[in-house]
């Protein structure tokens, strides 16, 4: 389970490539959000080459996230399969 805090992004993935959110949020406590659909979002980006870099640095820096944690999850299932 990833935590985001304020001034988070959640749901990015979808603006990109128009398919369903790949998760979900739960708050722990009351939020503001802003609900930004995606044909604005491919116009700032288009506009501002700046902001497609933040949301690619973004989506980088969570996808080294996951794979560290696949690689340690498949390292723990074959440890446990191994009986240790």
């Amino acid at each position: 389970m990833n935590h985001a805090g304020p001034g988070e992004v959640v749901g990015d993935i979808a603006l990109l490539d128009g398919e369903p959110r790949s998760t979900s949020a739960i708050t722990l406590s009351e939020v503001r959000a802003l609900e930004l659909k995606r044909d604005v979002f491919m116009k700032v980006l288009k506009k501002q080459p700046q902001r497609a870099l933040n949301v690619m640095q973004n989506l980088a820096r969570r996808l080294r996230f996951a794979v560290t944690y696949i690689e340690g999850a498949v390292e723990w299932t074959k440890r446990i399969a191994e009986g240790d």
